[in-house]
C-alpha cells in the first residue's frame, strides 16, 4: 500500500501523483497469470467466452437488445463530438464481437479517429486544454474498442493505440488537465480521473516495467514520454488506491453506509458509467474488489431503485416513439429523472446475490421488456446489459425482496415508500446529510429538503445543485434570501422509523440556509384508517430560532391553488396533495414562479420553471406545522381532526391518533418498543456482544461478532438491509433501530 490516512479523516491532498490513501483499502494490486500473458479480449471477457456471447442473441431479453444497439451504431453523430464518437465505438466493437463482421471492427476504428481528432469543449483524447470529465470518456471508449477489436486491426495500428493508451493513462494519473478541479477526495471527478488512467493502462500492451522516477516525468502532457517507456505495476495500484479512497470518502467510511453519495442520486448514476468498467476489468485481471474495501459500493447504484417511481418521464432520442420511465427524489436541480444512460445494468456486478432478483425486476419494470424496451440505450449502456443481465436469476417483486423503506443512517438519508408497483407508487424523502462539506464536490442534498412524489405525480422537489435558497423545499430566513443557502452546513439524523409498509417517522437537526437550531420532524402514513381514497397522511413539524420563512419548490407541470390556510397541488393525471397550515395561527401563503437551473422532463414534456410556495406567520413565527394528505385522483378529502393542541398536538384521522412530541411523532398503533435479535451460525461458533431484545425506536445499537476458538467471523447477513440493519464483513457494527432486526453473524471454521 502507498501512505495511508485515517479512515475516519478527509485525508491531506499533494499535487503529486501518489496521494495518500484511505486505510481502509486491504487489496495489494497482483498481476494475474491472465494479465501478464495479456491476451485480448481480457477487459470484461475473454475469447473463450465469446461463443456464449454469441449464443445470447438467439434468447430473450438479449435477442431484443441487438436492433437497439444497431440502431445506435448507425446513427449519424457529428464527426467532432468525442462523446458520441466514443460512443459509437464503443457499440460497433461489441457488435463486431457478437457477429465476427470485419466492418463492424472498421467502423469502430473510423468512431475511434474521429474521437482522437474532435477538438474543443467535445475533445475527450489526449488534450491538456480539457477537463479530465472529457479525457476519461476517452480513454475508456478507446480501451474498450481496442481491446474487442484487437484481432481485427492492422498490427501497426494497434502499437500507436497501444503507445497512446499508455500516455493518457499517465496524463491522467498526473492531472494534466483541466476544467473542474479533480483532487478533492469526494469528488465525482476524481473517481473518474483515475478509473479512466487504470481502463487505459488495462487495455494498453506496452512492456510492464517498474519506472525509477515516477513523480518527475515530463510535465508537457504531449511529450511521448519517451524517457520512461512501458507500463509501471504502481500506476495500476495508484489507479485503483485512489479510487478507493474517492468512494471512501464520497460513500462515507462507516461500514453501515448504504451508498448514498454526498453529491446526490444523479451524481451516483454518472460516475458509476465510467467508473464501473474499470472497476470490473480490475476485478478479472488484478484480483481486487471494491465492494471488500468499500462495503457501501455494494449498494451504491443499486440503492437508486429505492427513490424511482415508474412515471414517464422523456421521449429516447434514438426511438422518439418510446417514452423513458421513472422520476426520482434527486437532491440534484438538473437531473431528476430516470434515464436510459445505460449505467443501470452496471448495477448487475455490484448486486449481493440476495438482493439481485428484486433488481432484476425493477430493472424490468423501468428499462426492459416491461417498461421503456430500450435496454439502455444511451451511452451504448445495452451493451452492458447485454453483457451482465442475469437470466439465470427468476425476478422476485422488490416488496418480497427487499422490503420498503430505505435507510443510510452515516448520511441521514431516509426513503419511505409505499409500493414499488407502479403509478401508485408513494415516496417520500429527506435527508439530513452535511451539505457540501466534503472538499469540491456538488452541493448534494439539503438539510431537511421534502421530496414527495407518488400517484402519477412529481410534488415536491428541491435544487440541492445550487446555492438558491428558492429551490429549497425547507426553512428559511430574509438573511438567507438574499445570501442563499450555504455550502458548508452540517445536518444531524435524530431519530427514525420505519414499518414493513414503509410508512415512518423522522426527526433531524441543521440547516442550509443558516437557520439557528432547526428542527425538522416528518412522518408518512401510508395506510391510514380512513378510506382507500387516502394514500398516504403526512404531518411536518418545524422549529427554530430564526427560521421564520417556510416554503415548498413545487415543479411547474402541477397546478397549485392557495386558500387561506390550506393549499392543493394538483398533478397532471389528477392526484391531489393537500396542505392545511395549523401553526402559524394567522398564516399568510404566497406563489412565486422562477426559472429552473436545467429544467425537468415529465411525460414527454421539458418544464423550465418551479413554483415555489411561502409560509409565514404575522409576528415573525419561527414554528410551522403542516398536514397533508395525498389523495388518488377522483378521491374525497378524508376527515382530519386537530384533537388538541397542547402540551402537544394530537391529529386523528379514521380511528388512528398522530402525536407531535418535541422530538419525534408517534402513531397510535404503532409499537413503542422493538425487537433486536443476533442469530450465531452455526450454533456455539460464537457470539455477539451488545444489546439485544427490546429497544426503543431510533436507538443505536452497537453489536460485535466475537469467534469461538477454531472459527472466524465472516459476515452479517440480515432480511432487511435496506433499512441499515447489520451487512457486510465487518465485525463490529452500528445501526439505528429502526424497525425490528433479526441479523444473522456467519462463522466458519479456520
Amino acid at each position: 500500500m502507498f501512505l495511508a490516512a485515517s479512515l475516519w479523516g478527509d485525508p491531506p491532498l499533494t499535487n503529486n501523483t501518489w496521494l495518500p490513501v484511505q486505510d481502509n483499502v486491504q487489496e495489494k494490486v497482483e498481476f494475474s497469470q491472465a494479465f501478464l500473458n495479456r491476451e485480448h479480449p481480457r477487459l470484461f471477457f475473454r475469447q473463450e467466452d465469446i461463443p456464449e456471447l454469441r449464443a445470447r442473441a438467439e434468447r430473450s431479453p438479449f435477442k431484443e437488445m441487438i436492433p437497439v444497439m444497431e440502431t445506435l451504431a448507425n446513427w449519424d453523430f457529428e464527426e467532432s463530438n468525442g462523446y458520441d464518437q466514443g460512443t459509437l465505438a464503443r457499440v460497433r466493437a461489441f457488435l463486431y464481437v457478437l457477429t465476427g463482421d470485419q466492418v463492424w471492427a472498421d467502423r469502430a476504428r473510423e468512431a475511434v479517429e474521429n474521437l482522437r481528432r474532435a477538438e474543443g469543449r467535445h475533445a475527450v483524447w489526449y488534450s491538456n486544454n480539457n477537463r479530465q470529465l472529457n479525457l476519461t470518456q476517452g480513454s475508456y471508449s478507446v480501451a474498450i474498442a481496442y481491446d474487442w477489436c484487437y484481432h481485427a486491426w492492422p498490427e501497426e495500428y494497434r502499437r500507436e493505440i497501444s503507445l497512446e493508451l499508455s500516455r493518457q493513462g499517465r496524463m491522467q494519473l498526473h492531472d494534466w488537465g483541466r476544467g473542474f478541479p479533480s483532487r478533492g477526495w469526494a469528488n465525482n471527478w476524481r473517481g473518474i480521473r483515475f478509473a479512466g488512467a487504470g481502463i487505459a493502462f488495462l487495455a494498453s500492451d506496452e512492456p510492464i516495467v517498474e519506472v525509477a522516477d515516477m513523480i518527475d516525468l515530463p510535465k508537457d502532457p504531449m511529450n511521448p514520454f519517451h524517457e520512461s517507456p512501458g507500463l509501471d505495476p504502481r500506476w495500476f495500484q495508484a489507479s485503483y488506491d485512489n479510487l478507493a479512497g474517492y468512494f471512501t470518502s464520497a460513500l462515507t467510511a462507516e461500514p453501515g453506509g448504504r451508498g448514498v453519495n454526498a453529491e446526490g442520486q444523479g451524481y451516483m448514476m454518472y460516475p458509476w458509467r465510467l467508473v464501473a468498467p474499470f472497476l470490473i476489468a480490475a476485478e478479472n485481471n488484478l484480483q481486487v474488489d471494491i465492494r471488500k474495501d468499500v462495503p457501501a459500493t455494494r449498494f451504491n447504484l443499486w440503492q437508486i431503485a429505492y427513490n424511482a417511481v415508474k412515471i414517464p418521464s422523456s421521449n429516447s432520442e434514438f426511438f422518439p416513439e418510446k417514452r423513458n420511465y421513472g422520476v426520482k427524489l434527486d437532491f440534484t436541480n438538473d437531473n431528476p429523472y430516470y434515464v436510459e444512460r445505460g449505467e443501470m445494468a452496471l448495477a448487475f456486478p455490484y448486486t449481493d446475490p440476495e438482493f439481485l432478483a428484486g433488481y432484476r425486476w425493477h430493472w424490468d419494470q423501468f428499462f426492459g421488456a416491461d417498461g421503456a424496451q430500450l435496454y439502455g440505450v444511451e451511452a451504448a449502456g445495452t451493451v452492458w446489459a447485454y453483457l451482465f443481465y442475469p437470466e439465470e436469476v427468476e425476478s422476485v417483486h422488490p416488496d418480497e425482496d427487499w422490503g420498503l423503506g430505505y435507510l443510510d443512517a452515516p448520511t441521514g438519508t431516509v426513503f419511505l415508500r409505499n409500493s414499488f408497483d407502479g403509478d401508485r407508487d408513494v415516496l417520500v424523502g429527506l435527508t439530513a446529510r452535511q451539505r457540501g462539506v466534503l472538499r469540491q464536490t456538488h452541493f448534494g442534498a439539503d438539510i431537511g429538503s421534502l421530496r414527495i412524489v407518488g400517484e402519477g405525480g412529481f410534488f415536491t422537489t428541491g435544487a440541492g445543485r445550487t446555492t438558491d435558497q428558492e429551490g429549497q423545499s425547507i426553512v428559511v430566513n430574509e438573511a438567507s434570501l438574499a445570501e442563499g443557502v450555504s455550502a458548508r452546513s452540517s445536518g444531524e439524523l435524530e431519530f427514525v422509523r420505519i414499518l414493513e409498509d414503509g410508512s415512518g417517522s423522522v426527526s433531524l437537526k441543521g440547516s442550509s440556509a443558516e437557520v439557528e437550531g432547526h428542527q425538522r420532524m416528518l412522518m408518512a402514513d401510508f395506510s391510514p384508517d380512513a378510506g382507500e381514497g387516502l394514500s398516504a397522511f403526512m404531518l411536518v413539524a418545524d422549529d427554530s430560532e430564526n427560521g421564520d420563512l417556510w416554503q415548498l419548490n413545487i415543479p411547474e407541470m402541477n397546478e397549485l391553488e392557495v386558500g387561506p390556510r390550506n393549499f392543493t397541488i394538483t398533478a397532471p393525471g389528477g392526484a391531489r396533495l393537500q396542505g392545511l397550515v395549523h401553526y402559524p395561527a394567522n398564516p399568510q401563503l404566497e406563489v412565486t414562479t422562477y426559472e429552473r437551473a436545467g429544467g425537468i422532463r415529465f411525460n414527454g414534456e421539458e418544464y423550465a420553471k418551479n413554483h415555489r410556495l411561502l409560509l409565514r406567520g404575522s409576528n415573525g413565527e419561527t414554528r410551522f406545522l403542516v398536514s397533508f394528505q395525498l389523495l388518488a385522483k377522483g378521491a374525497e378529502r378524508a376527515e382530519e381532526e386537530l384533537e388538541r393542541t397542547d402540551p402537544q398536538p394530537i391529529f386523528r384521522v379514521g380511528q388512528r391518533r398522530y402525536a407531535v412530541m418535541e422530538d419525534r411523532i408517534l402513531v397510535s398503533d404503532w409499537e413503542t418498543e422493538i425487537s433486536v435479535q443476533a442469530e450465531v451460525v452455526p450454533a456455539g461458533a460464537g457470539r455477539v456482544l451488545g444489546e439485544q431484545g427490546t429497544v426503543q425506536p431510533g436507538e443505536k445499537v452497537e453489536w460485535t461478532a466475537e469467534a469461538a476458538p477454531g472459527y472466524r467471523f465472516v459476515r452479517w447477513e440480515s432480511p432487511r438491509p435496506a433499512i441499515g440493519q447489520p451487512l457486510g464483513e465487518h465485525a463490529e457494527v452500528s445501526f439505528l433501530a429502526a424497525d425490528k432486526t433479526m441479523a444473522r453473524a456467519i462463522f466458519e471454521r479456520e
